[in-house]
């Protein structure tokens, strides 16, 4: 599977360049934040996402993101973060991408079905899942 190519760190451009691709090893996923800006309570937010939820929630917690900051329930699975937040990420390895492809890549991970009550004590138990 051909992608971008990581920008390396300390360089002028985090965005990698049209022509810059390469493959990725087996079984290597990838880690991507957008540069949405959405101006909400006062400060821009954007947004972080993975090739797989558990390269996602991994990573979140290598960069010190909390578990409430997933936004539980979206069509596309991601966390919301804030500026200070999208330089540790990317910093840390997260490829730079638009928001349009955040939504794209999300789209495809794999989630869990939805956990479906058969009973009142299964619908107490779904609240947990």
């Amino acid at each position: 599977m051909q992608r971008p190519r990581p920008p390396v760190p300390g360089t002028s451009s985090n965005r990698p360049t049209q022509n810059s691709c390469y493959i990725l090893p087996k079984g290597e996923k990838l880690v991507y934040v957008d540069d949405a800006d959405v101006s909400k309570y006062g400060r821009g937010w954007f947004h972080l996402t993975a090739d797989s939820l558990d390269e996602l929630h991994a990573f979140a917690a290598r960069v010190g993101l909390t578990t409430r900051a997933f936004h539980r329930g979206a069509r596309h699975p991601h966390y919301d973060i804030t500026a200070a937040q999208r330089l540790r990420a990317l910093r840390s390895g997260a490829l730079p991408v638009s928001p349009r492809e955040v939504v794209r890549i999300a789209r495809q991970i794999p989630t869990p079905a939805p956990i479906v009550a058969t009973s009142s004590s299964d619908a107490q138990l779904a609240l947990f899942a």
